[in-house]
């Protein structure tokens, strides 16, 4: 059979063998190995600026749960549409699942957020025309997280999907079916107190409401590590008096920002030396500070989060892994590094309120077993509350979920 194989490979063209390497053969796109190999040298090669955006079908799981065929068949008429409306110089790739990635290409510095508004605004208006499938009428929407490329660009692709990746999630937070872009200005300085106390801040409660802990957001376009404990010296100050409380365990929790140690040789040992320096002089325990990484990390960069992770344990600060629970989810990441806390996605914790039923249902036994992994591990399970927040949290206590999260803004 590999004798057949090597055989049928050597009567292929240069073109053909391309095609099998860097084309997505179910929708016809380049893949995630054409964006791995040829964007980043096509990119630097450009001048001008570029729009690099995640796309994600909202709620494509209920599409696939009517039949694998017919998920196929909507991802292969999704990605055809998608060709038929974007421009020439645009670049469209499937990078895995129903996620896509779109490079919107010739665009002006100073106009970027604009120009990439009304294209992306345009993109969203199409796509959500129903698709024939199977002869069935059937309509999706979709949400694009955006950041800004100026070229040429000394950034790395890692670094371009870390921050639409973030934004496609602050989309998919608010609903779906929308757009977030990035702000186009990077943080290349120290932030001030002023821009980092009115930063979007969220609480984690219990069932009676009683804050337990909050968490800072931090922007997308952070680039230093000192701006991170910036971010951290806010949300401790905001917080001061729930930390003296001797009955109150009150934590803090910020992002583990991995996309920063991408470019960062020693940073294990930066962000160990910061957090030592911070709750030595702040007085405070280890295991007050709560460090959360999406499990998209865990999937992406094994060996460098496994080496961080394990130095992070042995220091005594508590891990929490964050928006557990998504299509793309693996029951292994729950375990795999000893969380303290399981944050349980938005995404899954809204179809607690869709129709029909039988979604419901369903969400409800995969939260009932994320819940009951969390209790044999010790973990404390939060559930991040989608946009519609009193139903969703009245079904996850009776399930029960006893903690939650949910949004509010500092300043």
């Amino acid at each position: 059979m590999a004798a057949a194989t090597q055989l049928q490979l050597h009567t292929l063209s240069q073109d053909e063998i391309e095609n099998l390497v860097f084309i997505d053969s179910l929708c016809k796109l380049p893949n995630r190995r054409f964006l791995e190999q040829r964007i980043p040298e096509l990119l630097s090669s450009l001048e001008g600026a570029a729009l690099f955006c995640f796309i994600d079908i909202d709620h494509f799981k209920q599409a696939n749960q009517t039949g694998h065929a017919f998920g196929d068949a909507l991802l292969a008429a999704f990605s055809q549409r998608l060709l038929s409306v974007l421009r020439a110089a645009d670049v469209i790739a499937r990078f895995g699942g129903d996620e896509f990635v779109l490079i919107v290409r010739g665009l002006h510095p100073e106009s970027l957020s604009s120009q990439g508004t009304v294209i992306c605004e345009r993109l969203l208006e199409q796509m959500r025309k129903p698709f024939q499938i199977q002869q069935t009428q059937y309509q999706v929407t979709m949400s694009i997280g955006c950041c800004p490329i100026y070229l040429p660009s000394t950034q790395n692709l890692d670094g371009w999907i870390t921050k639409a990746d973030l934004a496609l999630r602050e989309a998919k937070l608010q609903g779906g079916n929308r757009l977030v872009m990035q702000a186009a200005q990077s943080v290349m300085s120290h932030p001030s107190h002023s821009i980092a106390s009115s930063a979007q801040a969220a609480l984690q409660k219990d069932a009676q409401g009683s804050a337990l802990g909050a968490e800072i957001m931090l922007p997308y376009d952070l680039s230093h590590l000192d701006h991170w404990f910036t971010y951290l010296e806010v949300l401790r100050k905001r917080f001061q008096t729930n930390l003296e409380d001797q009955q109150n365990n009150f934590w803090l929790s910020i992002d583990l920002p991995l996309s920063l140690s991408l470019n960062h040789p020693r940073f294990s040992q930066a962000l160990l030396q910061g957090l030592h320096q911070f709750t030595s002089m702040q007085r405070l325990d280890p295991k007050v500070i709560c460090l959360e990484i999406d499990e998209h990390w865990l999937l992406q960069s094994t060996a460098l989060v496994g080496d961080l992770l394990t130095q992070i344990r042995a220091a005594n600060y508590v891990l929490c892994l964050d928006h557990y629970g998504r299509a793309q989810s693996r029951l292994h990441s729950q375990s795999q590094y000893a969380f303290d806390r399981v944050k349980i996605a938005a995404s899954l914790c809204e179809q607690l309120t869709h129709q029909p039923n039988a979604h419901q249902s369903q969400a409800s036994t995969q939260i009932r077993a994320i819940l009951a992994v969390a209790q044999a591990l010790g973990q404390t399970p939060i559930a991040l509350l989608p946009a519609m927040q009193r139903p969703s949290l009245e079904l996850l206590q009776a399930l029960p979920c006893p903690y939650h999260q949910e949004s509010f803004t500092e300043g």
